[in-house]
């Protein structure tokens, strides 16, 4: 190995060019009418238990989109390493 492939060893290691070329994943929210419709009437489940269940679908949807909103635009925490704790 020579001089130049050790100095950019670490770049690479710590910032890849695979964070940079992703895009930007999403889910669509949960579509309630469709659940409904496959899960009630052409499965025959209890009406009422599947719509309270698609509401806790739709709530930790909301709680997830927003945590990760929250932390793609917050600072990057690196964890630490025990040669760091002590």
């Amino acid at each position: 190995m020579g001089v130049d492939v050790l100095k950019i060893l670490p770049d690479f290691y710590w910032d890849p060019d695979v964070l940079k070329i992703l895009p930007d994943f999403y889910w669509d929210p949960p579509n309630k009418a469709k659940i409904l419709e496959l899960m009630c009437k052409d499965r025959t489940l209890n009406t009422e238990r599947v719509e309270n269940n698609v509401q806790k679908v739709i709530k930790s949807y909301i709680a997830c989109k927003d945590y990760f909103h929250e932390l793609k635009s917050g600072p990057r925490v690196v964890q630490k390493t025990l040669d760091m704790t002590f």
